[in-house]
């Protein structure tokens, strides 16, 4: 392993924007169109050129999103994400997410990518999704296929690579094998996820320092230099 990451770091880094997607996703009130559109216009204007937009879960489940459809629509029309190329990336978690990206390409407003989300352990993917790491692989090959016949990427985010509160700590080697398996079937997006703030700065070094030993010669292929980290023991910047 390559502890000396000092030659190997970006002059620069992108910032991802979160809240559309994920930062209100669980919120009890359903925050309306004009505000989110709002809110996407002034992070842009802030600077972000990659947004979450929303989520492409059901309703029943996600109240929130339920205008999925029509925020994607109508942020992608927004001068100040015409003018700047926002990345503009949504979530889906079932083949009918996917489908319903698909249909939104269809009708001439595209998600640039969007992601899925498959736990690194399964007593986490089972609550997570309803769905085992192997259940789940006999549906990512239509979500990469409806992503390629529609013209946008598609973005492995892989949950609890730190730890999980369900089954304690998570072998890297599990999200090696998740991305090895993403690669044989087409996917070059990957975001590995602090899900419930579960590591610290030495055990992210320790773990990208990893993933560059083995994934660094993809480089100009794929996307893996990604972190995501949720702030539950207040160490998510100190980890960033």
């Amino acid at each position: 392993m390559n502890w000396d990451m000092k030659g190997q770091l970006p002059e620069k880094v992108q910032m991802l924007e979160l809240l559309l997607r994920d930062g209100l996703q669980h919120s009890a009130k359903v925050i309306p169109v004009e505000t989110k559109l709002w809110f996407a216009d002034q992070f842009v204007r802030a600077g972000y050129r990659v947004i979450e937009v929303t989520n492409f879960a059901h309703p029943r489940f996600m109240p929130q999103h339920r205008d999925a459809e029509d925020i994607l629509k109508r942020v992608s029309e927004l001068e100040s994400v015409k003018k700047n190329n926002v990345h503009l990336k949504c979530y889906g978690m079932t083949r009918r997410a996917f489908e319903r990206a698909a249909e939104c390409a269809q009708s001439g407003y595209p998600p640039h990518s969007v992601a899925f989300t498959i736990s690194a352990e399964d007593l986490h993917g089972r609550r997570n999704s309803g769905r085992t790491r192997e259940e789940y692989f006999e549906e990512i090959p239509d979500f990469v296929r409806i992503a390629k016949e529609n013209g946008f990427e598609i973005d492995m985010a892989i949950a609890c690579v730190y730890g999980s509160p369900c089954a304690g700590p998570v072998p890297i080697e599990n999200t090696i094998e998740l991305m090895e398996r993403g690669l044989d079937l087409g996917i070059r997006r990957f975001t590995p996820c602090d899900t419930t703030g579960e590591s610290n700065p030495l055990r992210s070094y320790e773990y990208m320092a990893t993933l560059v030993d083995r994934f660094g010669k993809y480089d100009d292929e794929i996307q893996f230099r990604v972190a995501h980290f949720h702030d539950a023991r207040g160490m998510a910047l100190a980890n960033y």
